[in-house]
């Protein structure tokens, strides 16, 4: 008999998937002296990511109305910061940064490779599964 329970991804959806971030210069994961380079992501099976598309949705609906609709690079930027539960050894130019929304749209701002992967991951059943325990 299958043991489909090894293809559960809801829990590690909820519960977050450590991604390791994948240098855009070499294509090789990114470590520094103080450890990996990592992102913690929500996945799209997620009630964080069921949150995020139902707002959206409505903001859609709003901004038809209004005539008012936000750029395609501040969804996807919050939408990244959203399905962000944390990070380690990110920083800019000052050091390390606490993970919290103004560092994480700060650097998804300016970072749009970044954001390709973190979408990209959550987007990635397969990362989520559970595995035989």
């Amino acid at each position: 008999m299958s043991n489909l329970e090894q293809f559960e991804v809801v829990t590690n959806a909820n519960d977050g998937v450590k991604m390791p971030v994948i240098r855009p210069d070499t294509g090789e994961e990114w470590v520094e002296d103080s450890g990996p380079v990592t992102v913690t992501v929500y996945g799209v099976d997620s009630k964080e990511f069921e949150k995020i598309t139902k707002e959206n949705s409505e903001k859609a609906m709003k901004a038809l109305r209004t005539r008012q609709m936000p750029s395609a690079n501040e969804n996807e930027i919050e939408r990244c910061v959203r399905l962000t539960k944390s990070w380690e050894n990110i920083g800019d130019s000052t050091g390390d940064l606490e993970f919290n929304f103004k560092n994480a749209k700060k650097i998804y701002t300016s970072c749009p490779w970044l954001r390709d992967q973190i979408l990209n991951f959550a987007g990635d059943r397969s990362n989520y599964f559970r595995g035989d325990d």
